[in-house]
């Protein structure tokens, strides 16, 4: 054999000897053992928390009391952001001292609304419906909402009651007064009303606490 021949020889069987050990390692071994070597794309846990350089908790995105949600600290401890998924998503934004300043929600409809500082609503918009309030509970509030009879301008008292409403019923206006026992007791309008039977000309009535007119004009 010349050494040409021996070298190419010698060759072929180093390469058939790995070849043939690369492959009985991947024959032999259990399909566990290999998936090993391959990344993880699936990892599982009951919550994440992530803190700063000083090991303060800035942000945690977990499970509680099975309601899903990830909530964002500022650097005193202060949720500042919550975003929480149950019977419906909920992204809540809240102020330095940790009291709701705006929330939005989306249980059937969106809705959104602004906290006044001391955490009362001050205002809240959803579909067809403009809502604002006073910075204290006990203070009247105003609602503009659209419905199918028209637009709808509400001035509400202390219980959340309309006392005064402006209303576009059939392109045309009415001006109605409520007591604090939501009676209807005055009415203004430029059209027929068949429970009061206003005339189709502009009219004014004043009615009792039982409903009844006791005065109109003309």
């Amino acid at each position: 054999m010349s050494k040409k021949q021996f070298f190419l020889t010698l060759l072929l069987a180093v390469i058939s000897g790995f070849l043939g050990g690369t492959l009985s390692v991947w024959l032999l071994l259990p399909p566990s053992v290999l998936a090993q070597d391959k990344p993880q794309k699936v990892i599982e846990a009951e919550r994440f928390v992530v803190m700063d350089e000083d090991g303060r908790t800035r942000a945690i995105l977990g499970v509680v009391e099975n309601t899903a949600g990830l909530m964002l600290h500022d650097q005193n401890g202060k949720t500042r952001i919550f975003l929480s998924v149950e019977d419906s998503p909920r992204l809540q934004f809240s102020d330095q001292n940790g009291n709701s300043a705006v929330l939005l929600t989306a249980d059937g409809e969106p809705i959104l609304t602004l906290y006044n500082a001391n955490g009362t609503v001050g205002s809240s918009l959803q579909p067809a419906a403009l809502g604002f309030s006073g910075d204290k509970e006990e203070e009247s509030g105003v609602l503009l909402s659209m419905s199918e009879d028209g637009p709808l301008l509400s001035f509400n008292d202390s219980q959340n009651q309309s006392r005064l409403v402006l209303s576009v019923v059939k392109d045309s206006p009415i001006i109605s007064l409520y007591d604090a026992n939501q009676t209807l007791r005055f009415i203004l309008a430029t059209q027929p009303i068949g429970s009061t039977g206003i005339r189709a000309a502009s009219s004014l009535f004043l009615l009792d606490e039982e409903g009844n007119v006791v005065w109109s004009a003309p």
